[in-house]
């Protein structure tokens, strides 16, 4: 366990340390995607046990991140299969992790991924449908939980935009 917890956390900080420690499917392609999307039901992933030591809840993220999608003019929705059609819906799924940096109180090395999963049909099979990633974004960093808390605003915030530009962009009704 020690050592596949030394390995993430070596991952982590490599990540970090390079150029950029943001990565992202968001291009204009992976945007588009986004198009057409009227609600959103927000799945927040369970919490590893460092992530709720260090004071991280799961119903938090949810209302940080429900509020974003309001303010931008999203439906939030209450579960995934709610009343409205399957092309105008997502999900937009949350996974925060941390791991205590050793022999540094308060200090983590985290990781925030944020995607929005739609249904996709599969080519070979057009009567499968599946939960496919369409657009996302992951950041990674080291700091206390201050920063994790920031990082996961900030995915909010560029789901946000992301959302927005392409909303924006449509040819209006």
């Amino acid at each position: 366990m020690r050592t596949a917890t030394a390995l993430l956390l070596a991952a982590i900080l490599l990540c970090s340390a390079t150029a950029n420690p943001a990565h992202a499917a968001d291009s204009p392609h992976d945007r588009s995607t986004l198009r057409g999307i009227t609600a959103v039901f927000v799945d927040v992933q369970q919490l590893d046990n460092a992530g709720l030591l260090a004071g991280l809840n799961q119903a938090d993220i949810r209302s940080e991140m429900e509020a974003k999608i309001r303010l931008a003019g999203l439906r939030v929705l209450a579960g995934p299969q709610e009343d409205v059609p399957p092309q105008e819906r997502g999900v937009l799924q949350v996974n925060v992790s941390i791991v205590p940096v050793p022999k540094q109180d308060g200090v983590y090395a985290w990781s925030v991924f944020l995607g929005m999963l739609q249904g996709a049909v599969l080519i070979r099979d057009m009567k499968t449908v599946v939960a496919a990633p369409t657009w996302w974004v992951i950041r990674t960093g080291v700091g206390d939980v201050p920063h994790v808390k920031s990082a996961i605003g900030e995915t909010g915030d560029r789901f946000v935009t992301a959302w927005r530009a392409v909303e924006d962009a449509a040819p209006k009704k």
